[in-house]
């Protein structure tokens, strides 16, 4: 499945484990995405993101990051 999202929020707790976990909240318009709620829990994905300047970003156009490197 591909979308387009805005990145909403980031951030990062230290667990009781003393290990580091990471959050990251998209936004989008795209409905399909409701259909990953159907997945079990523990689920893991290959996430690829690519930037996508706005007018006010004139650096790094169509960059692509790869997630969990």
């Amino acid at each position: 499945m591909n979308f387009k999202a805005e990145i909403i929020r980031t951030s990062q707790r230290k667990l009781a484990s003393n290990d580091n976990q990471y959050e990251l909240t998209l936004r989008t318009e795209n409905p399909m995405i409701l259909d990953l709620g159907k997945l079990k829990s523990d689920s893991l994905f290959d996430i690829t993101v690519t930037l996508h300047n706005t007018p006010e970003q004139n650096t790094n156009k169509g960059n692509e990051y790869n997630v969990g490197i």
